[in-house]
């Protein structure tokens, strides 16, 4: 017999999954159902702190990716929430457990017929994918509160990892050579002060630390910018700034922080590039003091243009 394409194959096993239960004493073979999906819970309390984490999370993504200290938001009211939850597939084949995600297991090679019920029993679905939250909200500029556009945003928790996959569109408020042009006017201004204040650096530290609350963010906590310890630049043989930051972060709760020590390339038009440690207790006495005497590490960056 020739292969069939897996995804005939599951739909085969589905619609063996409706008939009727075998007869007492006789094996039940039937295939179990392989996929299922939740639908979005109508339930979901727009306040919760859940919601509220996936929120600030989708705005640190926003901050960071879209390139500008002068276009830094913050998120005011949730209007809608849904949430979904991901399920895998655990597929027992020849011995091994394989799980899927559910665009790989359209792209899984075919098998038999013979193949498929030989194994129809040993399907299963488990959780361990992740959950997805679904978000309108409205918000608010960062500099100085005024309010700005509401966003559009789904932000995939997968398992408790950090880092979770973010898609975020808002309504643009200002034209984009507009924040390019104050970029250049915080360009220059830091490039003729050798010794600029916390106060002038604190938006390029909440641009750069926004990648570090965006790539540590779990579904129990959301990080934002609190404390800027202090601030030392780095000489360049480039024409970009270079800066040395000491910061703190708190959760949305402000249960939970983390301090962290992070680098900064940046000049405006181009993505910034960061590097950073962290960790749970503060160090900051344990500062290296660039003083503006040592030459930048831009080869050892990490370009965070994802």
């Amino acid at each position: 017999m020739q292969p069939l394409q897996a995804s005939r194959l599951l739909l085969l096993g589905a619609l063996l999954a409706l008939l009727p239960a075998p007869a007492r004493g006789v094996a039940d073979r039937r295939p179990r159902v392989v996929w299922r999906h939740l639908r979005p819970s109508a339930s979901a309390d727009a306040s919760s702190l859940a919601v509220r984490r996936a929120a600030q999370t989708a705005v640190n993504y926003f901050n960071f990716h879209q390139g500008s200290p002068n276009a830094l938001r913050a998120p005011g009211r949730v209007k809608k929430v849904s949430i979904k939850m991901q399920f895998a597939l655990k597929l027992f084949f020849k011995g091994k457990a394989h799980c899927f995600g559910r665009k790989e297991v359209k792209k899984q090679t075919s098998m038999s017929l013979k193949s498929f019920f030989a194994i129809r029993y040993l399907f299963q679905t488990i959780p361990g994918v992740g959950r997805k939250y679904h978000l309108r909200f409205t918000t608010k500029s960062l500099l100085n509160g005024t309010n700005l556009s509401s966003c559009l945003a789904s932000v995939f928790y997968l398992s408790s990892k950090p880092k979770p996959k973010v898609d975020i569109k808002c309504s643009p408020n200002q034209d984009r050579r507009e924040y390019l042009l104050q970029d250049f006017i915080l360009y220059f201004s830091l490039k003729g002060d050798k010794q600029p204040s916390v106060e002038r650096l604190w938006g390029l530290g909440v641009h750069g630390s926004s990648l570090i609350a965006w790539e540590m963010a779990t579904e129990d906590v959301a990080y934002t910018l609190t404390r800027i310890e202090n601030v030392q630049p780095w000489k360049r043989e480039d024409s970009s700034l270079e800066f040395n930051y000491n910061l703190q972060l708190s959760d949305v709760s402000a249960e939970t922080s983390i301090y962290c020590h992070m680098r900064i390339v940046w000049k405006p038009g181009q993505p910034a590039l960061v590097k950073y440690n962290c960790s749970s207790e503060d160090s900051s006495s344990d500062y290296t003091d660039g003083s503006g005497e040592e030459p930048g590490s831009a080869e050892n960056f990490l370009i965070s243009n994802y």
